[in-house]
């Protein structure tokens, strides 16, 4: 997104999403959460996924089936997603 607007992804936030005064410090508290979590959740895919690569062809099929357990672990992870969307 930053390569896409040439500026931070918070700032382009703040120009599309106006919160009030008495709640921009509650607002601005669960988005940072927010993306800490998505960013923490999609380096671990990263890492999923380059296992995967990494090992393509000498998996065994317990290492798979470790692998596709993390794989769904990983999905059902949750965020502060759900609480970030009721606050909108």
């Amino acid at each position: 997104m930053q390569a896409t607007f040439g500026r931070d992804k918070k700032a382009v936030v703040a120009d599309f999403v106006k919160v009030s005064p008495a709640q921009k410090d509650a607002f601005w508290k669960l988005y940072d959460e927010y993306e800490t979590q998505r960013k923490a959740l999609g380096r671990e895919r990263i890492d999923l996924l380059k296992q995967y690569a990494d090992h393509y062809f000498d998996f065994t099929s317990e290492q798979a089936d470790q692998w596709t357990k993390k794989v769904i672990a990983l999905q059902k992870k949750p965020t502060t997603s759900s609480r970030f969307i009721m606050v909108r």
